[in-house]
């Protein structure tokens, strides 16, 4: 075969080298970028769990205070206290905010 063919070939072969080389680059870190990606979606989802969880104990407290101060009855307190339990549960380490009035 001619030198020239046989250098033809050998520069598109390395080309082609050089080609997949860098195509396995831009995949390995467009696959790095996603899996962060969905760390942090995952961690942000775990927060609007949490940040839901508070609001329904919130709730819940605030319901069974109105009933208590609106009717006078003990038996409404149940969701109050049910969630004066529950609150220190979903926040560790503070004190709980619920007081009756």
């Amino acid at each position: 075969m001619p030198k020239k063919i046989i250098r033809n070939l050998q520069i598109g072969v390395m080309l082609s080298l050089i080609l997949l080389i860098a195509g396995s680059i831009a995949s390995y870190v467009s696959i790095h970028n996603q899996m962060e990606s969905r760390k942090s979606l995952l961690k942000t989802k775990e927060s609007i769990s949490l940040i839901k969880d508070i609001l329904n104990t919130l709730l819940n407290a605030e319901t069974g205070n109105r009933g208590y101060q609106l009717t006078g009855r003990e038996n409404f307190l149940e969701p109050f206290n049910k969630s004066r339990n529950e609150y220190p549960l979903h926040i560790p380490g503070m004190l709980t905010p619920f007081r009756r009035c």
